[in-house]
């Protein structure tokens, strides 16, 4: 779908996940990001969340970056620990209504390189930018944990999503959907947690605490 076309910046140093936000084809400004802390010590490794915590927020070393059709994969090395973050776009025949969904999903991964264990705590948050095309909008935000499926037997989602709140049907800003929402969702696992907020509050926490 095109409201879902993010690029990383080019030049000398493109296709770096950390050190610089993800843009709209456009152009404009799109918020993903993504920080990991590796006992005790936080990187981040997508986007620039760095920009409030200049002093106390290294980048991971990304060493490879990999492209294929439904897949955009980037290894990095966060101290004793390697990270892999693949994004994927699912391409499905057989279940149109699925294929009709604008949906990608964020995996990672992450592995030892001294083989002993280490505490690890990742973070990742979007903002509104994915759901309005002018970031200076009025937006609505809303946060539930939901059922996998009505079947499911005691699996849950985190689900965070953002809309306009002047939505106009079919209708855009500067190429972006003015209506809609944009859903930001995770696996309800135990030890995981959930907030809403400022950005450098949200950020800073996780950050300070963990």
């Amino acid at each position: 779908t095109p409201y879902l076309s993010a690029w990383l910046p080019g030049g000398q140093n493109g296709a770096q996940l950390a050190g610089a936000w993800p843009h709209f084809w456009t152009g404009a400004y799109l918020g993903w990001a993504g920080m990991i802390s590796v006992d005790g010590v936080v990187y981040q490794f997508l986007g620039n969340p760095a920009e409030d915590f200049v002093a106390t927020l290294p980048s991971v070393l990304q060493y490879d970056a990999e492209f294929t059709s439904t897949s955009t994969i980037f290894r990095s090395t966060a101290g004793p620990i390697n990270i892999t973050v693949i994004f994927l776009t699912p391409v499905t025949p057989m279940d149109l209504i699925l294929q009709s969904i604008p949906c990608s999903y964020m995996s990672v991964h992450v592995e030892s390189t001294d083989q002993k264990p280490h505490q690890v705590a990742l973070y990742a948050d979007i903002n509104a930018a994915w759901a309005v095309g002018n970031i200076g909008l009025d937006i609505v935000a809303s946060y539930e944990q939901r059922k996998m499926s009505p079947s499911s037997s005691g699996q849950s989602m985190h689900v965070h999503s953002v809309s306009p709140a002047s939505p106009t049907l079919f209708g855009e800003v500067a190429q972006q959907a003015n209506f809609g929402s944009a859903v930001f969702a995770t696996n309800a696992l135990p030890g995981s947690s959930v907030q809403s907020g400022y950005r450098v509050d949200v950020r800073g926490e996780f950050i300070h605490n963990g």
